[in-house]
């Protein structure tokens, strides 16, 4: 906020110096009045600095802003998104494989991710919320790139948990040992 009140001060002041200037040169030549240039060459001076300084500050300002906008939108890699879903791992046995994140809620559709577990695990993240359950076929899927659930077999278990909102939608896509899994988290 302080930043954001001194680029205002420096603009205001660059205005108040340009109206200045311009009031003691156009004074300087109705008047005819030699005595004026000195001063208009001061405000002018002035002037510039302050632009300068106006100028120094906003681009400071957007680089800030830049930095903060690309960080925000570095993709998460694959730990970091299990991490921030299903907190820590209580087994050394979570591989991620694939992850696809979702960047900007609406225009990204879902965070999708796949990875090996064991039922440990897998009970642990299925624990967090009350997921439904039933055997799903998976010869329907459309492949898309690496999400493919057709590789966990004729069929799979499914787990699906919809927040009560209805705005946040999880499923779990395992293969029957629960070792394998495909994960998509819907948020609206």
């Amino acid at each position: 906020m302080q930043v954001f009140l001194a680029l205002f001060f420096w603009i205001i002041l660059s205005v108040v110096l340009f109206i200045a200037f311009v009031f003691v040169v156009i004074l300087g030549l109705i008047k005819k009045n030699r005595k004026l240039i000195f001063p208009s060459v001061v405000l002018f001076i002035c002037l510039i600095v302050s632009v300068v300084l106006t100028l120094k500050k906003f681009a400071n300002i957007s680089k800030v802003a830049y930095s903060k906008v690309s960080n925000a939108l570095k993709s998460r890699s694959g730990e970091e998104i299990y991490l921030a879903l299903f907190g820590t791992s209580q087994n050394e046995c979570v591989k991620v494989l694939e992850k696809t994140d979702q960047l900007i809620p609406r225009i990204d559709d879902a965070i999708y991710l796949h990875f090996t577990t064991c039922p440990a695990e897998l009970n642990r993240i299925l624990n967090q919320n009350q997921y439904s359950f039933r055997k799903t076929s998976t010869k329907d899927f459309t492949n898309q790139n690496w999400w493919k659930p057709q590789t966990l077999g004729d069929s799979a278990l499914f787990f699906e948990y919809v927040h009560p909102d209805g705005r946040r939608v999880q499923q779990v896509y395992s293969s029957a040992d629960s070792s394998e899994v495909y994960y998509k988290d819907i948020f609206d």
